[in-house]
């Protein structure tokens, strides 16, 4: 990617991370920040054949350039493990796929290790934790009911995740009165929150 590009992103969790019963959230936007698809498995570790195909399926076709993860308990980062082991065995598969594709004429004069490394790394999901406080606010507003009315309370938070991960910016800007509910200081909810309009700033 270059600098300034809004990337495609996957969002994961599985909300408090019981195993028992919370199942696994997946969450696709497009680089426009569209949402595309999403899926619900029962776990990344040990989900049925159908799920495993369905996961596998959807991260080969779409390609996500970013993967992140979140989640209300420490248990996310089990699910980060789990992600990794499973893309990393799916970025192989990806890399044995594409070997007979033909090469750039400027990689067919590398030396073989660099192509090597080179289909290792478009192979490869990035993934990563980002902020949730956000996500956090979104998934129970009314702005998510508007939007998707029909998905859970989780599968909103992982739009919430995707969504930050394109544009920090936006996603607090679009908070609106709601960043009132975000901490900026342990000491603020003994001050009132006021907005003033910025023509009315001194200078």
């Amino acid at each position: 990617m270059e600098p300034g590009q809004t990337p495609s992103v996957l969002a994961l969790s599985q909300g408090n991370g019981d195993p028992r019963r919370d199942s696994v959230y997946a969450v696709f936007l497009d680089s426009d920040g569209h949402f595309r698809e999403h899926l619900k498995l029962d776990s990344l570790e040990s989900m049925e054949e159908s799920q495993h195909e369905a996961f596998t399926e959807l991260l080969k076709r779409r390609r996500p350039q970013v993967v992140v993860v979140g989640g209300f308990t420490p248990s996310t980062r089990r699910l980060m493990n789990e992600f990794r082991t499973l893309a990393g065995a799916i970025s192989r598969e990806i890399v044995e796929s594409e070997m007979d594709l033909d090469e750039e004429e400027e990689e067919k004069a590398m030396p073989a290790d660099e192509r090597q490394r080179r289909r290792d790394a478009r192979a490869a999901f990035e993934s990563t934790y980002v902020n949730d406080e956000v996500a956090r606010i979104y998934q129970n507003s009314a702005r998510a009911t508007a939007e998707f009315s029909e998905l859970s309370p989780v599968a909103k938070y992982c739009v919430g995740l995707a969504r930050y991960a394109q544009s920090p910016l936006n996603e607090y800007a679009a908070l609106g009165q709601d960043l009132a509910a975000l901490t900026y200081d342990p000491n603020q909810k003994f001050v009132s929150l006021v907005f003033i309009p910025l023509q009315f700033i001194p200078r």
